[in-house]
This record gives C-alpha cells, structure tokens and sequence, in this order.
C-alpha cells in the first residue's frame, strides 16, 4: 500500500496477545477483519500482514510460516512472498497485497487504505 494513500488505522491485538510466549517469531496466523481474511505474520523484524489469500491458487497462506528470509510460505505449493511487499519471493510470477502495521503501546493495529465512497 503506498503511504500517499489515506490510512484507517484498525486495533487488531493487544499486547498480551502479540507477547512472544502467545505468538512465536516466524508463526503465521489468520486474522479476520470486517469479513476479510488476513494473514498476520511474526518475524524477528516484527509484524507484517497479507492478504490470506495465495494469488497463484487462491489457498490460505496463514497455514503456511515464515522461512527466516522475510517471507511466507504458501502451504499449498510452497510459492514464497516477500511480507514487507507481497511480491512472489522468486522474482516471477503474482503478487499478493502488503498492509502496514504499526505497534503501539496498548497493542498492534493495521493500517487498511480508507475505502472511497465511489468505489461502493
């Protein structure tokens, strides 16, 4: 998501729930947000969110996990994307939508782009 682009903010864990002993570093899990599905992801680096979607076969990637490079992992082909943009690990191929996240104090919140009346 370009950061030009306006920004809804949406509270989605609290601290408690995002600790490491709730949430290990390079687990993959499904977040659900106003009937859309995610997949929040946590690395060393911190916390990144997908759409839970795979663009090749439209399989969930919060099943997959992290390979310590900075990517998911599909667990249906094992089709790797980069969590900071959502493009295909290989360089080739589909791409998969990166959302911004932002840890705060009394937990983690995504930043979704404000949807536009006309776009209804």
């Amino acid at each position: 998501m370009s950061r030009k682009e306006e920004t809804e903010w949406h509270h989605i864990a609290y601290p408690h729930e995002i600790s490491e002993a709730n949430f290990p570093v390079n687990v993959v899990k499904q977040l659900k947000l106003d009937g859309r599905k995610y997949a929040l992801a946590r690395t060393k680096d911190g916390f990144f969110v997908l759409d839970d979607a795979c663009p090749h076969a439209g399989g969930s990637i919060s099943g997959g996990w992290c390979d310590g490079k900075g990517n998911i992992i599909c667990p249906l082909h094992r089709y790797g994307f980069n969590l900071r943009t959502g493009k295909n690990a290989s360089g080739t191929g589909t791409s998969t939508r990166a959302y911004l996240t932002d840890l705060r104090t009394d937990g983690l919140y995504l930043g979704l782009p404000k949807s536009k009346w006309w776009l209804w």
